[in-house]
């Protein structure tokens, strides 16, 4: 019995078009990142007006080990430069 991967690329050929389409699929999740930020879902203020500490207290115990309030920086958007660090 082979303990070889049954879905390992078997040749160069095949070789080269995964890694084709890995490099598509990270060209595509850039742009569409790099979209989000410039241009952020309006439910994206709501959360910045509200403050992170105060929005993950509204999550409930059931998601305490999902979120760190004080593990992170306090960014801030703004229209004319984007995300950015906020001063304490």
């Amino acid at each position: 019995m082979s303990s070889q991967d049954p879905f390992a690329p078997t040749d160069d050929a095949e070789r080269l078009n995964v890694a084709q389409g890995f490099a598509n699929s990270v060209c595509r999740i850039s742009g569409e990142l790099t979209s989000a930020l410039r241009e952020p879902h309006s439910e994206s203020f709501e959360l910045a007006e509200t403050g992170f500490t105060s929005w993950a207290t509204g999550l409930g115990e059931d998601a305490s080990d999902l979120v760190a309030p004080g593990a992170g920086e306090e960014v801030r958007w703004s229209a004319e430069r984007g995300w950015e660090v906020s001063k304490r």
